[in-house]
């Protein structure tokens, strides 16, 4: 999965950069994101081609061994697949909770500087990307701290006042419980709104199978569910209610096959494109279910009130 990776500036003027071509950069550039946390990345040409450089035509198995003769990632094979390494990865990249997802051979943790270094390089020759005289890495004036990610809120701030205040930390994200069932405050959401029990049943059943399918994350699932139930109510061809009383609610209205409004109701939803109220509605003429409704008979019927 791609990630989120800093660049510094002092890269642009780097001698090392500067040798390779256009292309080469760019590629290398966009190596970072496909990276793992310790600097490795699958060596997967076609794959790389079709990520970072889709539109573009070029050769990326060439470009790949022109990183390579820089010295600026290098080739290797463990568990039977091959992957890269990219040289000094660590010493630019310093995420605060590192997921390594593959495998990186001893030899190599020097390569990628998983290892302790100095401030001070002894060899200019193999200098990493941006020089020792350049600002430390992921730091500018004016901007963020060594080490921090995308979200991280716990680093300290100045009020303006000279004063220094802790931000909060994101609440992360989380997948929905396999046996999730909606709360006593998430059913009385979806009954205020204007589900029926047995439709709030369905829709949490939709609701739960959903988030599975996508292997969806959330930082408030309880958020997510009062959204689905405005939508879901929306495909129903209903208003939700409202919540602070100012209007009137409508009262639900509940009809089956048999009701002398069920054909005009139907008529109604296919007559404005709305297609889940038709399929339902004849999916439960099959069952002689019900069916709620806002009124006894849809706006603009000569019966309606």
């Amino acid at each position: 999965m791609a990630r989120i990776r800093s660049v510094h500036p002092g890269l642009f003027t780097d001698e090392a950069f500067v040798t390779l071509s256009p292309f080469a950069r760019l590629l290398l550039i966009g190596i970072w994101t496909e990276c793992d946390d310790q600097g490795a990345f699958e060596w997967k040409p076609v794959t790389l081609k079709m990520r970072l450089l889709a539109v573009d035509n070029v050769d990326v198995p060439t470009l790949l061994a022109e990183l390579e003769r820089a010295n600026t990632v290098k080739r290797y094979a463990a568990e039977g697949r091959e992957y890269g390494a990219v040289r000094n990865f660590r010493k630019y990249q310093r995420p605060k909770k590192p997921n390594c997802v593959h495998p990186m051979p001893d030899e190599l943790r020097t390569y990628v500087a998983l290892t302790a270094v100095s401030t001070e390089l002894d060899d200019d020759e193999d200098a990493p990307v941006p020089p020792k005289s350049e600002i430390p890495p992921q730091m500018e004036d004016g901007g963020g701290r060594v080490g921090e990610e995308e979200g991280d809120t716990s680093s300290l701030r100045s009020d303006g006042a000279g004063a220094r205040t802790t931000k909060k930390r994101r609440k992360p994200e989380t997948a929905l419980p396999p046996d999730w069932r909606p709360s006593e405050s998430d059913r009385a959401y979806a009954k205020a709104k204007g589900l029926t029990d047995r439709e709030t049943d369905r829709e949490a059943e939709r609701f739960r199978n959903n988030a599975g399918q996508n292997g969806r994350l959330c930082r408030d699932w309880s958020a997510a569910w009062r959204n689905w139930v405005i939508k879901a109510l929306e495909l129903l061809g209903r208003e939700p209610r409202l919540d602070d009383g100012s209007a009137p609610t409508p009262q639900a209205y509940t009809i089956n096959p048999k009701s002398p409004s069920w054909a005009a109701w139907r008529a109604y939803y296919a007559a404005i494109g709305k297609r889940f109220p038709v399929s339902e509605m004849d999916r439960i003429a099959e069952t002689c279910g019900q069916w709620t409704v806002p009124s006894e008979w849809p706006p603009g019927h000569a019966d309606a009130a």
